[in-house]
């Protein structure tokens, strides 16, 4: 299975588009907070994709 990373772990993402709104350079380290495990979960497996 795919690795997932821990909630709240930085993720380095190559992504042209991050899932944060707010604007930030590619190959940025980026930190991302849930409200919920669920969602946490969710835009970790997001993050490991794109940053393939």
């Amino acid at each position: 299975p795919t690795p997932h990373p821990h909630p709240g772990q930085p993720i380095l993402t190559t992504h042209p588009t991050p899932h944060p709104t707010d604007t930030i350079p590619p190959n940025t380290t980026v930190w991302y907070h849930h409200d919920t495990p669920a969602d946490a979960a969710s835009t970790a497996d997001d993050a490991v994709t794109e940053a393939i």
